[in-house]
C-alpha cells in the first residue's frame, strides 16, 4: 500500500495531525523495517523532529516491545543511524535515544548507541541519568535481561549505582 502511494505522488514527509509524526515516525515506532527502508529511499527526513520533539530514533527507541522483536527494534534503530539518525539529538524533556532504549531494556539497542558516542551520563529534565531510566526497567522487564544493559552502561562510564538499588529477582 505504502508503496503504492508514494507511487502516485504522495508526501513522503507528509505529518499527522495530532501529533506532527511523518510515515517514517511511525514506521519507526512500530518496527516496521521494509516501511522504513521505503521511506528513506523515497527521501524522508530522517532528523525531522515530531511535536514531542522526537526524531524517527528517538520513537523506535521509546517503543516498548516483547522479547521475540527486540531484534527488529535493533536493526531499525540500526538502519536510522546508519542513513544519518542523530543519536546526539534530545526531546523536548531532554532525554536522549539512549534514555529511551534503556527504558524498555533493548540491550542491544543500548549497546549501539553507546558504540556511536552517545554521552552515557547525559541528565534528562527529571534529573536521569540513562542508568536511572534502565534501573527503572528492571522490575518488569526481566525477559529482557536487564543487567546486560546496566552492565554495558557501566562499561561505557556511566554512574555508578548502589547495589541495593537493583532489585533482587527469585
Amino acid at each position: 500500500c505504502a508503496v503504492h502511494l508514494l507511487g502516485f505522488g504522495s508526501h513522503v514527509n507528509s505529518r499527522t495531525e495530532d501529533n506532527d509524526d511523518s510515515a517514517l515516525h511511525i514506521a519507526a515506532r512500530f518496527g516496521l523495517e521494509e516501511h522504513v527502508t521505503l521511506y528513506l529511499e523515497h527521501g524522508a527526513s530522517i532528523n525531522r523532529m515530531n511535536d514531542c520533539g522526537q526524531m524517527p530514533l528517538h520513537c523506535v527507541c521509546a517503543q516498548s516491545h516483547g522479547k521475540e522483536d527486540a531484534e527488529r527494534y535493533y536493526r531499525v534503530c540500526k538502519r536510522l543511524i546508519d542513513h544519518g539518525g542523530s543519536v546526539a539529538a534530545l526531546d523536548e524533556e531532554k532525554q536522549s535515544a539512549l534514555h529511551l532504549a534503556c527504558r524498555t531494556a533493548n540491550y542491544r539497542v543500548v549497546d549501539l548507541l553507546l558504540r556511536k558516542g552517545i554521552d552515557v551520563n547525559r541528565m534528562d529534565y527529571g534529573g536521569n541519568a540513562p542508568m536511572h531510566k534502565a534501573l527503572q526497567a528492571v522490575a518488569y522487564r526481566l525477559e529482557h535481561e536487564p543487567e546486560r544493559t546496566v552492565r554495558s552502561l557501566l562499561n561505557y562510564g556511566s554512574i555508578r549505582i548502589w547495589p541495593g538499588a537493583i532489585p533482587k529477582v527469585r
